[in-house]
């Protein structure tokens, strides 16, 4: 197999998210890039393969039977090396902890409660993400989200009470 000839990663996460959300714009938005990056890389996908990928009437978007067989090969292996890049971030570690919260919350509330938790809970790989963004667990790599709020759940309810 000779990688160089494989399309341009970025056309392939445009597709994989346009196939899944049907729509150019979903997909830019999904991806953090304008509706006319999306139509420009998947125009340029499409010459590139030498066949259509999407139906495109008016604002409607509709796979092509080889676009949805392409898309779904290509969302198996994007899902493949997502996996495997989680691996790599993990260390080896089992049991990895990311926390996303406000950052006064962190300094206010957390911080001062943080090493109690630690301690108990010696085999956890926490990390604090400190951040303003709202989390996207589709996109993020986040487990528990921290905001102003009641404790409701089991491991909201025993984070809260380990701190």
């Amino acid at each position: 197999m000779d990688f160089r000839k494989l399309p341009n990663l970025g056309a392939l996460r445009a597709l994989e998210a346009a196939a899944r959300r049907q729509s150019f714009s979903r997909a830019a938005e999904e991806l953090f890039v304008t509706h006319s990056a999306i139509s420009h890389q998947i125009r340029a996908l499409e010459a590139e393969l030498g066949t259509k990928l999407f139906r495109r009437e008016g604002k409607r978007l509709e796979l092509t039977e080889a676009g949805r067989r392409y898309a779904d090969q290509v969302r198996s292996a994007l899902m493949s090396i997502a996996i495997a890049t989680d691996q790599v971030r993990s260390g080896g570690r089992e049991r990895r902890l990311v926390i996303s919260l406000l950052p006064s919350f962190a300094a206010r509330w957390l911080m001062p409660r943080i090493g109690r938790f630690i301690e108990r809970y010696p085999e956890l790989d926490v990390e604090l993400q400190s951040t303003h963004v709202v989390t996207d667990f589709n996109r993020d790599d986040v487990d528990v989200v921290l905001r102003r709020a009641t404790a409701r759940g089991s491991l909201l309810s025993r984070l809260r009470a380990d701190l």
